[in-house]
C-alpha cells in the first residue's frame, strides 16, 4: 500500500498552506519528525519501511524535500515497528525496532563524506564541513571553527551556480556566481573568488571583480568571448576552505536554431535563459529568479533524424540491493541509445549506466546496486533526451537458512536444496573446497545446485557462498562422506514381476529413493528397476533396497547398476532364489552319496587290511612260542 506524507504546517511569516503530499513511498510503517531550529530551519522526517529501511527526508521552507538518505538498511525484510523514538539527550540517534532486535541509528552519517563538496552534496542539514578538522561533522563537533553546510532557504542542485549577462553597452560580459552555502563561524569569514581561463590567465584582469558572500561578479570585454565559447574556472574561498567549478561560457545570443531538446539544454548549461514563449536563448538578466533546468527542455523533440526509442520491459524487474549483472531491456528502436538512466523519487540518486550489448530491440546492461525501493529506467539518446519508463525494484538480500540434505557423497552430483528468502537473486554458487563456480536452478522458493566431486573417500566439511552481482553472501557448511558401498543383490519372483533386493552398508548419507536409478542386466538386455523402496537397519549394519522389474519374473539377472549422482555402482550376486533352492537339493544328496561311497570304500579297505594282517600276526605268535615248552605251544597252537 502506498502511503504519503501530508504537510499541514506553516512556516513563520508565511500564510497557512493547503495540505499537500510532499513525499510518497509504497510501504511506510512509521514516521518521526524532528525540527532543530538551533542548527537550521529545516524539518526532518524519519521514515520506517516494511522492507526494513530507515529513510531521512529534509524539507526546506517551501516544503520541497531533499533527496532521501537511507540511514539504515537491513539485509532481510523485517518491517520497522510503528513507533520510533529520537534520543532525548543529544538528538543524534533514533531508536527503532524490527524483527526481534532494537537498533540505535545515528540521525546523520556525516563521517562518510571525505571532502567539502561531498559533504554538501549529501543535502543533509545536520552535516557540515568543519574547517579546522577538515572533515564532515555535526555542528556541535565544530564550535570553534568555520562550519560550512547547505543553505536554509531552499534545496539547491549545485553548490556553485552562475549566470551570464551583458552590460547595457553590450561591450562587456558579466558573470555572476552564487555560492549556495551556509557558513557558521566564530567570526565573519573571509570570502573571495578567482576566475581563470583554460590557459590559467585571470579572466577579470583589468576589470571589476567583486566578492560579497554569497555572490561574486566578474566583468570582462565581450571581445574576449570566442564564438565557440570560453572555458572558465571559478574558485571560491571561505577562510582556508576552497572549492571550484568549471563551465563553458557562451554568447547567449549566438545559441540559435530550431527549438530542440539539445538547443534548449545547451542554452541552460551555458548560464543563459531559454525563453519558452519566444523559443529563443537570451542573456540571463541579473537578479533573475528563473528556475529553468535542463529537465524542462524535455518538452522539445530530440531533433535527431531517428525513431523515438520505446521500452517494453526490463528483466529482471526485481533485484537485490547489490544490483544485477546481465539484465535485459527489450523494446523498439534501441539502435541509437547511448546510455541507460536510472533514477529514484524526485529525480534523486541518478545513475547513468553504459550498456554491454545493443540491438534494435534489446539492450544488455549491469544494473548497479542501490537502496531498497522502486527506480525508474529510461534510455538516453546522443542529445541527452531520455525515453521510456520501466520500473525496477530493489529488495533485500538473499538469505541462506537451511540445506536439505546437508551431506553429499564424495563423487558428487547430489542435488542440494538451499532454503531461504529472495533466492531468485542468486547468480551462481562459489564452492570453496575445491574452488569451483557452480550453476544454480531456481525451483519454487528453493535454490538447487549439484555438488562437485572432492576426489577423496574421507569425511570433509566444506563451505560455499552465494554470488549476487559482484558481492558474495556466506551460506552454510556441507559435509562430504565416502561414496555408498553396495554389497550384493538377490532376486525372487513377485507375481509377474521380478523383485531385486540390494544390500548396502549403513552410512550417514540418508539417500532417498528419488536420488537413485537402478538397472538390471540380463546378458546384453538392460531393464529399469521400478518402485524403489529403502529400509534402514542400523541393527545389522545393512540397509536394503527393493525394486521390481515389471513383467519379467523369469529374468536371469547377472549384474545390477545403480546410478547415483555423478557415479555408477555395479553390484554382483546370485542369479535368483530358485537357483539356491535347486542347488541345495542337488548338493545335499551329492554329499550324502559321496559320503556313502567313501564309507563303503573305507569299510572294504579295512576288511582287506584285516585279511592281510591275520597271517602276519599268526607268524609272529609262532616265533614267540618257539622259546616256550612244547606242551604250551601245542596247546596254544591248537587253540
Amino acid at each position: 500500500m502506498e502511503l504519503e506524507i501530508w504537510i499541514f504546517a506553516s512556516w513563520e511569516g508565511s500564510q497557512n498552506m493547503a495540505p499537500k503530499a510532499v513525499y510518497e513511498y509504497p510501504s511506510m510503517t512509521s514516521v518521526a519528525v524532528s525540527v532543530d531550529v538551533t542548527v537550521s530551519s529545516w524539518m526532518m522526517f524519519f521514515i520506517g519501511t516494511a522492507e526494513g529501511q530507515l529513510i531521512k527526508i529534509s524539507m526546506d521552507k517551501g516544503m520541497k524535500p531533499t533527496c532521501p538518505i537511507v540511514l539504515y538498511r537491513s539485509n532481510d525484510e523485517h518491517p520497522v515497528h510503528s513507533k520510533m523514538i529520537l534520543d532525548p539527550v543529544d538528538k543524534k540517534h533514533i531508536y527503532l525496532a524490527l524483527g526481534n532486535q532494537m537498533k540505535r541509528v545515528p540521525v546523520a552519517q556525516c563521517g562518510r563524506y571525505n571532502n567539502m563538496r561531498d559533504c554538501w552534496l549529501s543535502h543533509d542539514p545536520l552535516c557540515g564541513w568543519c574547517a579546522s578538522a577538515s572533515r564532515c561533522t555535526f555542528h556541535d563537533e565544530c564550535l570553534r571553527s568555520t562550519w560550512i553546510t547547505i543553505p536554509d532557504g531552499s534545496v539547491q542542485e549545485q553548490m556553485i551556480s552562475f549566470q551570464v549577462d551583458e552590460t547595457p553597452s553590450h561591450e562587456e560580459i558579466i558573470v555572476s556566481v552564487t555560492a549556495h552555502l551556509r557558513v557558521v563561524a566564530p567570526e565573519a569569514p573571509v570570502f573571495s573568488c578567482a576566475f581563470t581561463t583554460e590557459q590559467g590567465e585571470s579572466l577579470c584582469a583589468g576589470s571589476e571583480n567583486i566578492a560579497v558572500f554569497p555572490n561574486c561578479f566578474c566583468v570582462f570585454f565581450r571581445e574576449n568571448l570566442p564564438a565557440g565559447g570560453l572555458g572558465v574556472t571559478v574558485m571560491i574561498s571561505i577562510d582556508s576552505q576552497t572549492s571550484s567549478e568549471s563551465w563553458n561560457l557562451k554568447n547567449c545570443s549566438l545559441i540559435q536554431g530550431k527549438p530542440t531538446f539539445a538547443l534548449c539544454s545547451e542554452c541552460v548549461a551555458a548560464g543563459c535563459l531559454w525563453s519558452f514563449t519566444q523559443r529563443i536563448c537570451a542573456w540571463m538578466p541579473l537578479n533573475s529568479y528563473e528556475t529553468d533546468k535542463q529537465d524542462t527542455c524535455q518538452k522539445y523533440p530530440s531533433g535527431l533524424n531517428i525513431s523515438k526509442p520505446e521500452i517494453d520491459s526490463i528483466h529482471p524487474n526485481e533485484i537485490s540491493f547489490y544490483g544485477k549483472n546481465y539484465a535485459n531491456i527489450t523494446g523498439k528502436h534501441l539502435d541509437h541509445v547511448t546510455k541507460i538512466r536510472i533514477h529514484g523519487n524526485n529525480d534523486c540518486n541518478l545513475k547513468k549506466v553504459p550498456f554491454q550489448s545493443r540491438s534494435s530491440d534489446r539492450l544488455t546492461l549491469h544494473i548497479p546496486g542501490g537502496n531498497k525501493g522502486r527506480m525508474t529506467v529510461c534510455v538516453e539518446l546522443p542529445d541527452g533526451t531520455c525515453y521510456g519508463s520501466a520500473v525496477v525494484t530493489y529488495r533485500s538480500l538473499p538469505s541462506c537458512d537451511l540445506l536439505s540434505p546437508s551431506t553429499s557423497w564424495a563423487s558428487g552430483g547430489r542435488a542440494i536444496n538451499i532454503l531461504g528468502t529472495n533466492l531468485q537473486f542468486v547468480d551462481w554458487i562459489e564452492h570453496m573446497d575445491p574452488p569451483q563456480k557452480l550453476g544454480v536452478q531456481f525451483n519454487s522458493s528453493n535454490l538447487v545446485y549439484y555438488t562437485p566431486s572432492i576426489g577423496a573417500e574421507t569425511r570433509r566439511n566444506t563451505t560455499f557462498r552465494l554470488k549476487v552481482a559482484n558481492e558474495t553472501i556466506r551460506c552454510a557448511t556441507l559435509t562430504y562422506h565416502p561414496d555408498p558401498e553396495f554389497i550384493r543383490f538377490t532376486t525372487s519372483s513377485s507375481g509377474d514381476n521380478l523383485q531385486i533386493t540390494i544390500e548396502k552398508k549403513v552410512d550417514k548419507l540418508n539417500i532417498s529413493e528419488k536420488e537413485m536409478n537402478i538397472f538390471a542386466l540380463e546378458g546384453d538386455t538392460e531393464y529399469k528397476c521400478e518402485e524403489h523402496k529403502i529400509e534402514h537397519s542400523k541393527l545389522f549394519g545393512v540397509d536394503t533396497i527393493d525394486c521390481q522389474i515389471l513383467q519379467k519374473c523369469n529374468a536371469k539377472i547377472e549384474l545390477v547398476k545403480i546410478h547415483i549422482g555423478n557415479d555408477i555402482f555395479e553390484v554382483t550376486g546370485p542369479r535368483n532364489m530358485s537357483y539356491w533352492i535347486i542347488s541345495i537339493f542337488i548338493i545335499i544328496p551329492a554329499i550324502i552319496v559321496v559320503s556313502v561311497v567313501v564309507w563303503i570304500y573305507l569299510s572294504k579297505r579295512k576288511n582287506q587290511m584285516n585279511e592281510r594282517l591275520e597271517p602276519l600276526g599268526c607268524d609272529i605268535r609262532n616265533e614267540i612260542r618257539q622259546d616256550e615248552p612244547m606242551e604250551t605251544q601245542e596247546t596254544q597252537c591248537q587253540l
